[in-house]
Order: structure tokens, then sequence, then C-alpha cells
């Protein structure tokens, strides 16, 4: 384990003990030894959504995102997925459906599921929010395992989602 890889860990343990001045702390710290390194910045918008400061949060996942591109010609899903995330707790639907979407060309450019089953979740969740019902329906099909993800204040399942859908294309057909 290099020495970033040591102090991520104590971000997460300080975050998991909402000791908040210290996780900002230490990635401060990461950011300050290597400004050029996406990681500070990944870690502080962790931090920063923990403690419900998105539009903090949203920059630091977008100067992650910045960073990768200009250092490494490298996009890292974590990011897209962080930001839209927090643009779903900010009510930002359009700006969510953009990340999630990034995610899962990402996810498909790599080959690489790992966040691409939460991120069809959570595109279809923005999308039922943003009054695209067909589309959220559609999302919810596309993947596989329907477990319960943490969204906007709650679990949701895919059933919950599709229900709304549902409901609300009964009352409104045309959405």
């Amino acid at each position: 384990m290099n020495e970033i890889e040591k102090v991520q860990d104590e971000v997460m343990e300080s975050v998991r003990r909402r000791d908040y001045d210290r996780a900002l702390r230490l990635c401060n710290e990461i950011i300050a030894g290597n400004p050029r390194l996406s990681d500070g910045f990944r870690e502080r918008a962790f931090v920063h959504g923990h403690m419900g400061r998105m539009e903090d949060a949203i920059r630091d996942s977008t100067r992650a995102i910045e960073l990768d591109q200009e250092e490494h010609d490298f996009e890292e899903p974590a990011d897209y997925f962080r930001r839209g995330y927090d643009h779903i707790a900010m009510g930002a639907y359009e700006e969510a459906i953009r990340d999630f979407s990034k995610v899962i060309e990402l996810c498909e450019k790599y080959s690489n599921r790992y966040y691409a089953e939460a991120a069809y979740q959570h595109r279809a969740y923005a999308y039922l929010r943003n009054g695209a019902c067909r589309k959220a329906i559609e999302d919810c099909h596309s993947f596989e395992y329907a477990l319960p993800v943490y969204i906007d204040k709650g679990l949701i399942t895919r059933q919950d989602i599709l229900d709304e859908a549902e409901a609300r294309l009964r009352h409104d057909p045309e959405r």
C-alpha cells in the first residue's frame, strides 16, 4: 500500500467516525503534496458529499475529472458517478442524467460492470424525477441486479422506480 492509499484509508475512517475536519485536512494534504493528482480531489468530493456540501463536492469531482483527462488521458467512472449522485441531491436531474450516462459509456468502454448497474438505477431515478417515465422504465430493465441503493436520502429499489413511473404514466401517458 503506497502513502496516498494509506491517507485515503484514514480519510474513509475519519468520515466513518464523522470527523470531517480531519478528513478534509487529510484531503488538503494530498492536494498540497501533488495538486496535479486527481486522488485528493476525488477524496475531498467524497467528504464534501457526506457533509452535505454538494456544490463543493461537484467542484472537486469536476476537478478530478479534468486532471485525469489532462494527466492520464483517462476518465474514471467513479468521478462521474460521485458528481451525478451529488447532482441528484441538489435536484439537478439533467446534469445527473449526463453524468450517469457517461458512467455507463465508460463502463462499456473499459468492460467495467462495477458502476454500470448502479449507474442505470441512479439514472432511472433521475429520469423519473425529471418526468421522463418511459426512459426510467427502460433503464430499470437495463440492469440485472435489483438491489436497493441509497439515493436522495433513502433506499430505492428498481421496483420503487417502476411503480412510480407506471403510476405517472397512467395519469399522463405522454410522459
